[in-house]
Order: C-alpha cells, then sequence, then structure tokens
C-alpha cells in the first residue's frame, strides 16, 4: 500500500472512479423506459393543430396568412 502515498496515484484513481460512476449514471438514464406511460400533454391539453385547407395543394405567396392569438383573430399578413 506504499503507492497510495503518493498524491498522482490518489488523484488519479479518483477520476478513474468518478469517470466510471458518471458512465454508469449515463447508461441507466439513457436506458430508460422507452414506452411512455402516460399520454402527451398535447392530447389532453385540448391544442389542436391544423395543418391548412382541404384545397391546399401549393404555396401562394400571394394568398394573405390569417392571424390568431388566444383563438381571437388579430389581422392578416401577405
Amino acid at each position: 500500500m506504499e503507492f497510495l502515498k503518493d498524491r498522482r496515484v490518489v488523484l488519479a484513481l479518483g477520476a478513474l472512479v468518478a469517470i466510471v460512476l458518471g458512465a454508469l449514471i449515463a447508461l441507466g438514464i439513457a436506458r430508460g423506459s422507452k414506452t411512455p406511460d402516460e399520454p402527451p400533454p398535447a392530447s389532453t391539453g385540448g391544442l389542436v393543430v391544423e395543418n391548412g385547407r382541404d384545397d391546399d395543394t401549393k404555396l401562394d405567396a400571394a394568398r394573405p396568412i390569417r392571424c390568431f392569438v388566444e383563438g381571437q383573430f388579430v389581422g392578416e399578413i401577405t
């Protein structure tokens, strides 16, 4: 146990232990549960996403875009 009196050896062993523990913790977090336990917040919060109108076939740069804030119409922009 004479080699433990050298500070460099003790620091190297401490660093090695810290790296191994960090890697094990990271692997434990990464492995986690792959299946969600509850539905995503958007499905329970009432969020509705509309991807466009049925007659949208291509983008038209001249068509105005309607803007809403908290469900209230606030204006249009082209």
